[in-house]
């Protein structure tokens, strides 16, 4: 979870029927700031709501708004082929944050890898549903049995910020850890001048040039400019 203004973000149960409907009943142990959910599933099999309470804090940390967040967890038998659930390996790193011009197409590749022999991965979803992303067929990596690709399409066409997170299924029903990233729409990044990138050798000290001023981000994460 991140701030599209640079606050810390920390969560919390939801205490009543406006925040939680009929799904207020804690689940787990939530660890409020940096959120983390600790949830252990019981023996039967089925889904189980969560529901959580999203806000930004001040530099007091006390909550300026609040978002719901709702969801669900599926348990299902543990399965005896395999107890690796999928993992994802493609081009983005974790939390990565990329940025775009308005309308520009991008097209990423999606990798995710299963943990044992015969197994495959069944689909891929797109937990927070870009407007007009498209998502190819995943298909078995012919140079890796293991790995599994689809590539999504996707035109920037709404401005701001934009987070994206993937889930894998496999073929016994075994969901990945999301992977996610965001897309930063709107956005020009600033270009290196010619020949600032590449330092003599044996220098100590890199320096570069830019065709505009950088400034220090108002937050830990990292958003990378495609040029």
């Amino acid at each position: 979870m991140s701030d599209p203004d640079g606050d810390p973000v920390g969560c919390r149960w939801g205490t009543n029927a406006v925040e939680c409907g009929s799904v207020c009943a804690k689940k787990g142990e939530l660890q409020t700031f940096p959120c983390e959910l600790n949830y252990t599933a019981g023996a039967r099999e089925g889904y189980d709501a969560i529901a959580v309470i999203i806000e930004d804090l001040d530099e007091t940390n006390s909550p300026m708004s609040y978002v719901g967040l709702q969801f669900l967890i599926q348990v299902v038998r543990d399965s005896a082929e395999c107890g690796i659930i999928p993992v994802y390996i493609g081009d983005r790193s974790p939390d990565e944050c990329v940025a775009l011009h308005s309308n520009e197409h991008v097209r990423e590749r999606v990798v995710f890898q299963v943990g044992c022999s015969g197994m495959t991965i069944t689909n891929v979803f797109a937990d927070n549903q870009l407007p007009g992303l498209t998502k190819d067929p995943v298909i078995r990596d012919p140079q890796n049995p293991y790995q599994f690709i689809t590539y999504l399409n996707w035109t920037a066409s709404v401005s701001g910020v934009h987070l994206l997170c993937l889930t894998a299924i496999d073929s016994v029903n075994q969901s990945s850890i999301p992977a996610c990233w965001s897309y930063q729409i709107g956005t020009q990044g600033p270009e290196f001048l010619v020949d600032t990138k590449n330092p003599p050798i044996g220098q100590q000290i890199i320096s570069s040039r830019q065709d505009d001023v950088l400034n220090s981000p108002l937050s830990v994460d990292v958003c990378r400019f495609r040029t």
